[in-house]
């Protein structure tokens, strides 16, 4: 087994403006690209993304080997809520250890 440790990253994207109106097919398709942007930026140093989606929102965890990985996850963060227009996105990252068996 191997196990690392690192941080674990997760956010929230809404589905849905304020108002109820869902996001365009463009702003979603931006955000795929994006994440398998950052899936070859961040390369071995990350394990994920794992991503879910709940009634209101897509949520996507990354586990990465130290704090200079969150740079680009961070940067994704900020240029989402630009991009859909919204007044935050939540995320948070903790210490974690993390293996593959």
């Amino acid at each position: 087994m191997i196990t690392h440790h690192g941080l674990a990253f997760r956010f929230c994207t809404p589905l849905a403006t304020n108002d109820g109106e869902p996001f365009t097919i463009e702003a979603w398709t931006w955000w795929k690209e994006e994440i398998v942007k950052l899936m070859d930026v961040l390369g071995d140093s990350a394990e994920g993304p794992w991503i879910a989606n709940t009634a209101r929102f897509r949520w996507v965890e990354w586990a990465v080997r130290s704090e200079k990985d969150l740079v680009p996850l961070l940067e994704f963060v900020q240029a989402t809520r630009e991009r859909f227009g919204i007044d935050a996105v939540y995320y948070q990252h903790h210490d974690v250890t993390f293996g593959r068996a």
